[in-house]
């Protein structure tokens, strides 16, 4: 069966939703799936005021190419945010400081924590745990306690804790 030349740029420039009504309008007029492509994508193509199926697909392209400059940039903007904020966190050198976490998935399911301390002199200690089925806030209980025994078993000195949890 012979195709139409553009038969592999349609199906890669077709949208899903597209894709199913030529399904449905080659069933109906007894067409082949092809020829029923490419007249629903002519028809999105004059929707916006296209001449073409190629002229459709040079659009589908720019905007696919523009959407993923506007995300690597929104990417970019978040990082720099991230980065101005872990800068104006200022922790004091002379205390060890604590992280932890704690997941349940799903909620409630099987549940795990993350515990982090950190030493003024760059020690480094860690822990992490299957903890069995919980909530998430059973977790985070947990994490916090096994952060606490981290810091009984490595130091008696002062500590500084932060939970990771997002609201």
């Amino acid at each position: 069966m012979p195709t139409h030349p553009l038969h592999n740029i349609e199906q890669t420039i077709a949208t899903h939703a597209e894709k199913v009504s030529s399904k449905r309008l080659a069933k109906q007029q007894n067409i082949s799936e092809t020829a029923a492509l490419v007249r629903v994508l002519q028809l999105s193509a004059n929707k916006l005021q296209l001449d073409t199926v190629e002229q459709l697909a040079q659009w589908r392209l720019h905007e696919a190419i523009r959407i993923t400059q506007l995300h690597a940039e929104k990417r970019r903007q978040k990082s720099s945010i991230r980065e101005n904020k872990s800068r104006q966190i200022v922790l004091p050198d002379h205390v060890w400081h604590g992280w932890f976490d704690g997941s349940a998935k799903p909620n409630p399911g099987d549940c795990q924590i993350g515990c982090l301390l950190k030493g003024p002199n760059g020690e480094r200690h860690t822990h992490q745990q299957r903890i069995g089925h919980g909530t998430s806030s059973d977790a985070e209980y947990q994490a916090l306690i096994g952060t606490l025994r981290l810091a009984r078993r490595h130091t008696s000195l002062i500590c500084n804790f932060k939970a990771t949890a997002r609201s």
